[in-house]
């Protein structure tokens, strides 16, 4: 949000005030095993799901993942069509 949010009303400049104000966190892993876990937890026991509600709760685990992995690498991503064309680079590191 802090590089890809657009303002459709700010007299006042609010959004540059929250993108000064935007500072990283040192580690993005937390949020990276959560969603992880969740993702785990769905694939194991997703089918007592309704199919619709298991879709949006994967992709949710999916994009977030994603996300912080973009942060990581203190190039943040947000907007679905970008996390899209950069899956590929926000692989974790292979050893």
């Amino acid at each position: 949000m802090a590089r890809e949010a657009k303002p459709l009303i700010d007299p006042d400049n609010y959004l540059v005030k929250l993108q000064s104000a935007f500072q990283f966190r040192p580690r993005y892993q937390g949020e990276i095993d959560r969603a992880t876990d969740f993702g785990m937890y769905l694939a194991r026991f997703g089918d007592e799901l309704n199919s619709i509600l298991l879709t949006r709760r994967a992709l949710w685990c999916i994009r977030t993942i994603l996300i912080a992995r973009s942060a990581e690498r203190r190039d943040p991503l947000f907007a679905p069509q970008l996390l899209a064309e950069h899956s590929n680079r926000l692989r974790p590191a292979t050893f």
